[in-house]
């Protein structure tokens, strides 16, 4: 079963007897759409209205058993845009290209690995897949970049103290022998105090954090880890990795989307290369931080999100402009 943050215990099914139907209308936004397809599932895209495409399931009986998702390429990829939501509100949308960022922007990243070693860790081998990413993590991070690695279970240990350090020889041999012999023995899973302590220690100027966590997300605080890695979004990204069979979905979703970052889970039996190194690719790109925006609008705007997050290359920021006056 998987605990949810009002602690009522739900049962995780592999598969149901009942189907979905799924009807998708995209309208056009005043920017022509290249293309449409799923990785998900087999689709079928109706062109025939000239304000909207159609979006429909090819199968008849398709199962709720994966995310659906859908992949829409806008003709014009890099241009950013502003459109009138409703009265009182304002959306900009922005996609910066390499033309955008300069040349230090790709090297301003620290990343901290925080790793579950909690007694279920054990469970269909899962501390096994933790050990072979983080291998694979360690030898493909950039030179003169800093890292840390965290354990936590009931507490939370951090190799390298109260800070990151740099990548070198030295320090990769000492992360290398803490992987050999980490084990799922470190209790409870208690995930808030270590992402705590990473709060309270402040980023140097310009700097973005690049968080990679991976654990089964078996914890009872959900909606508190949740408001804390809000709070973080300005500056850290957290990259979240969901083992085993049965991890909450809530959580491992939840920290990533709270956070401007990705999501991924790792079932038994899975090779963890392809999932690791899609994940460091995005984390790798370069970000520009201490994000600001001027409307001139004429009137006082009020930016949601509040505290914007790092803009990151190639990815689109979504910001939306609240005003008082309805004109």
């Amino acid at each position: 079963s998987i605990s949810s943050s009002a602690n009522m215990n739900y049962s995780y099914v592999h598969s149901t007897l009942y189907t979905i139907a799924f009807n998708c209308r995209i309208e056009n936004i005043g920017q022509q759409i290249a293309r449409i397809n799923s990785t998900s599932h087999p689709i079928e895209v109706d062109q025939s209205q000239t304000d909207a495409y159609l979006v429909t399931f090819t199968q008849e009986n398709t199962y709720l058993d994966r995310d659906i998702l859908l992949d829409i390429e806008l003709q014009s990829k890099h241009e950013s845009s502003i459109i009138a939501v409703e009265s009182g509100a304002v959306m900009a949308a922005f996609i910066p290209t390499d033309n955008n960022f300069c040349q230090s922007a790709i090297s301003n990243n620290e990343f901290i690995f925080v790793v579950d070693c909690s007694g279920s860790m054990r469970d269909e081998n899962k501390i096994l897949y933790v050990r072979e990413a983080m291998i694979v993590f360690l030898r493909s991070l950039p030179i003169h970049c800093h890292f840390n690695i965290i354990r936590f279970g009931s507490n939370y240990e951090s190799l390298f103290g109260e800070s990151t350090v740099i990548y070198n020889e030295e320090n990769v041999k000492k992360a290398e022998q803490l992987i050999e012999k980490m084990e799922a023995n470190m209790g409870g899973t208690e995930l808030l105090e270590p992402l705590k302590w990473l709060a309270q220690n402040a980023l140097d100027q310009g700097r973005g954090r690049q968080i990679f966590l991976l654990t089964d997300g078996e914890i009872s605080n959900v909606s508190e880890v949740l408001n804390l890695c809000r709070s973080m979004a300005s500056n850290t990204r957290i990259f979240s990795f969901g083992l085993g069979q049965s991890p909450s979905h809530s959580l491992i979703k939840g920290l990533a989307r709270a956070t401007n970052g990705q999501f991924v889970f790792i079932p038994p039996n899975t090779n963890v290369d392809e999932p690791v190194c899609e994940q460091l690719r995005r984390a790798l790109r370069p970000c520009i931080t201490n994000v600001h925006i001027k409307w001139n609008l004429g009137v006082e705007v009020r930016n949601a999100p509040r505290r914007l997050p790092p803009i990151y290359f190639n990815e689109r920021l979504i910001v939306y402009g609240l005003v008082d006056d309805k004109t």
